[in-house]
């Protein structure tokens, strides 16, 4: 004797609405983690904008080269630093 499994409309209804609210859930914290990316890297090229304005006396008194300020000014903007 065999079994048959009955799946009733009811319960198919709420299977999809569990996988549409776990699909949901995940596209929610991918967008909230590509907005907090994108709104660091915009911080980001923000700071290296300004520090370019840097005059040699500031930099001077933070201890860098106007060299190491360029080579940091010329990184990409998705490029971020590891203590960010």
């Amino acid at each position: 004797m065999s079994t048959t499994t009955i799946t009733t409309s009811s319960s198919i209804a709420a299977q999809a609405g569990r996988l549409f609210d776990n699909t949901a859930t995940t596209l929610s914290a991918f967008c909230h983690r590509k907005a907090r990316e994108i709104s660091q890297m915009y911080d980001i090229y923000t700071e290296r904008r300004e520090m370019r304005n840097l005059s040699d006396e500031m930099l001077r008194d933070l201890g860098i080269t106007r060299e190491q300020l360029t080579r940091e000014c010329n990184r990409a903007v998705n490029d971020i630093p590891a203590n960010r």
